[in-house]
């Protein structure tokens, strides 16, 4: 792929949501602003019982590349999914409806893409937030280091990276079949095991993405199963 062609690729981005209506309104603030815009923000509205449906739709009305997508509760994965199969864009990236982006973080991370056809996808550094979006008091502060081939990072000791760090090429994610939606957890490490397994992964050490972590997060141990990836 040549520098040209790399400038021009095009990102969509996917959101799922549910019921966090407010923390949605910040999360998609955070996308109109990046330096580099997305082609497309696809949010899929995943069974909302809020005012979440309502509230799309007057921001499509303003907003012309946002998608809005209403569909019955069916889990994230799905949801993501769907997400996906509205996408025709080159590249993919994803944010979680509570997460926030710095300004530069879409710019920053097609840019590594450039000049690199062996790349799959990227990732970056991100920062925990409280629920309130302010730095959580000794919360973590991630700056990746790992390149290349990160599958065996990742499977054995890596957990370092945040789903809303990542974009990745539209046709390496079909390739893997996207979300395995029979995950209610760990849905984001397999698809990274799914992603390094077949393509080389790139990474920005910069912070560009704060991830919020809630109370029942900071109080419940997350667990999960993923496929045998042995």
């Amino acid at each position: 792929m040549s520098d040209q062609a790399a400038a021009e690729l095009t990102v969509d981005v996917v959101i799922a949501t549910r019921n966090r209506r407010d923390f949605l309104d910040q999360c998609l603030a955070s996308i109109r602003v990046q330096t580099l815009q997305p082609r497309r923000v696809i949010v899929v509205d995943d069974g909302s019982t809020d005012d979440t449906r309502v509230a799309l739709a007057k921001l499509v009305e303003d907003w012309p590349n946002i998608v809005a997508i209403s569909v019955p509760q069916c889990g994230v994965s799905a949801a993501r999914n769907i997400g996906i199969s509205r996408s025709t864009s080159d590249l993919v990236a994803f944010n979680d409806d509570d997460d926030l982006w710095l300004p530069t973080m879409l710019e920053r991370q097609v840019a590594l893409f450039r000049g690199r056809p062996k790349t799959g996808f990227v990732y970056c550094g991100f920062r925990e937030l409280d629920a309130a979006g302010n730095d959580l008091p000794n919360g973590k502060q991630v700056r990746p280091a790992r390149r290349g081939a990160i599958f065996r990072d990742i499977l054995e000791q890596f957990h370092g990276i945040a789903l809303p760090t990542i974009v990745v090429r539209r046709s390496l994610l079909l390739e893997v079949g996207c979300f395995d939606e029979s995950l209610s957890q760990a849905e984001d490490r397999d698809l990274c095991l799914a992603l390094a397994r077949r393509a080389e992964a790139d990474c920005n050490s910069e912070i560009l993405v704060g991830v919020r972590k809630h109370r029942w997060e900071l109080i419940t141990a997350r667990c999960g199963t993923i496929r045998n990836w042995f």
